[in-house]
């Protein structure tokens, strides 16, 4: 109720809310009480007047956990039901208001609790034995070589888009303006809005497959494009046309172990020039595709082969691409 409350001052509550609320108060006086006492305060926070304030986080941190030293030794044996019988009227709102601000409190001390204990920790994914493929929350999808490995800290995807990478991956990543997606490899750096490319740590060579990429060292700044490639040596960055296929080492024989769709799509494409593009109710599937190798055959044939394992529906784009979707798994 405190919620439908809390939305009917701010003028947020539904039609079924209001009706909710309605039937509430009219079931006690003390829910009508309570109703008077969120109005009134709704009322009073109207007049309040902000000032510049900067909050001294480890100070109140010290002062909670002294405070809450000083609560066990002092039990209250006053029990919260009989001060409020006692208190009149005005004060009541009073004890209302209190009652929440302690709430508050309480949240924010929790808040800032969990920035000690939670803000930075992070996640490593590791290629222990073969290419790992790895789907990550932000919709990019990496292919880790053997021995590669990811590390990300907490808010990936909702506050940043910062990963340290170690060895060789393969990048496809999902296209987003506002939270660009940057990745540390010893001592380069490379920043993408939303494209396909590889980064080599072993070698320190950016080549891309897709789309723009910013790659940094120290103060130099090279921009790549499609079928570029650069390579930091002797602490400088050496830019060069790559007409190979700089993402075949991530699936050479095009087979796949259970793989999901999204995967075979991106690397079947890999063969055959970026022909197929996959229906966007398709990318949440949980069907998974397993095969031989099939880099010899041709697309055609590809495409029979995927329809033995779903139940799939195959079209033309009218941008000349073939487009999947999948009704359901075989």
């Amino acid at each position: 109720m405190e919620s439908i409350l809390a939305k009917k001052v701010t003028g947020e509550a539904t039609s079924s809310e209001l009706a909710i609320l309605d039937k509430w108060r009219n079931e006690s006086a003390k829910n009508q009480s309570s109703y008077d006492e969120y109005s009134i305060l709704w009322e009073m926070s109207a007049k309040y007047e902000p000032q510049s304030f900067e909050p001294d986080f480890e100070s109140a941190l010290s002062s909670h956990l002294g405070l809450l030293q000083q609560e066990k030794k002092e039990l209250p044996v006053v029990k919260e039901e009989s001060v409020v019988i006692t208190m009149k009227q005005e004060s009541k709102t009073l004890f209302f208001f209190i009652k929440r601000l302690s709430s508050f409190a309480a949240i924010l001390i929790l808040g800032i609790a969990s920035v000690f204990l939670f803000g930075n920790r992070s996640t490593t994914i590791t290629a222990d034995i073969g290419i790992r493929f790895v789907s990550l929350d932000d919709g990019s999808k990496i292919w880790l070589d053997e021995g590669a490995s990811i590390v990300y800290k907490n808010g990936f995807g909702s506050v940043h888009r910062n990963i340290e990478l170690r060895g060789r991956a393969y990048f496809d990543v999902y296209r987003n303006e506002s939270l660009p997606f940057n990745i540390q490899e010893n001592d380069i750096n490379v920043t993408v809005l939303g494209t396909s490319f590889t980064v080599d740590g072993n070698n320190n060579i950016v080549s891309v497959n897709s789309g723009e990429v910013s790659v940094t060292s120290d103060d130099e700044l090279v921009i790549l494009t499609k079928n570029q490639k650069t390579q930091l040596s002797n602490n400088k960055l050496s830019t060069t046309i790559e007409k190979t296929n700089t993402a075949i080492w991530r699936n050479k024989t095009l087979s796949f172990d259970n793989s999901p769709f999204f995967q075979v799509v991106a690397d079947i494409n890999m063969f055959h020039n970026d022909k197929l593009e996959v229906d966007n109710n398709s990318l949440q599937t949980d069907c998974t595709f397993t095969s031989g190798g099939m880099s010899s055959e041709s697309l055609e044939n590809i495409i029979k082969i995927l329809k033995k394992s779903y139940d799939l529906e195959v079209s033309t784009s009218d941008n000349g691409k073939i487009n999947l979707s999948i009704v359901d798994c075989e």
